[in-house]
């Protein structure tokens, strides 16, 4: 049904709903909602999908704090590969194997 609501793109405009007036740190949340129907066991219900502008910035904060540390994770690993000299395979080959490496494809994947 959220997925429908997003695709739709036909929300049903509420607007703020606090009677405080809105601050620069934080600004008054903004609703809207799309409705329809479902069917549960043979029964059709309606369904209300409520999205709040406030939930969007929460959101996009931590993912952008997600990707930060992943970056700077990913970062340190890079320059812990690229400062060893390798001189022959058995030397690459046992150096892929170190936990370094695990951890980038811990993250990638």
């Amino acid at each position: 049904m959220i997925r429908q609501a997003v695709t739709a793109d036909d929300w049903i405009d509420i607007g703020a709903l606090a009677e405080e007036r809105s601050r620069p740190k934080r600004p008054t949340a903004h609703y809207k909602a799309y409705d329809s129907t479902v069917e549960l066991y043979d029964k059709t219900y309606r369904a209300i999908v409520v999205h709040s502008s406030a939930h969007d910035k929460r959101r996009h904060k931590r993912i952008d704090r997600l990707l930060k540390q992943d970056r700077n994770q990913l970062e340190k690993i890079c320059k812990q590969v690229t400062d060893t000299a390798f001189f022959v395979v058995p030397t690459l080959r046992q150096h892929l194997k170190n936990s370094s490496i695990r951890q980038l494809g811990a993250i990638i994947g």
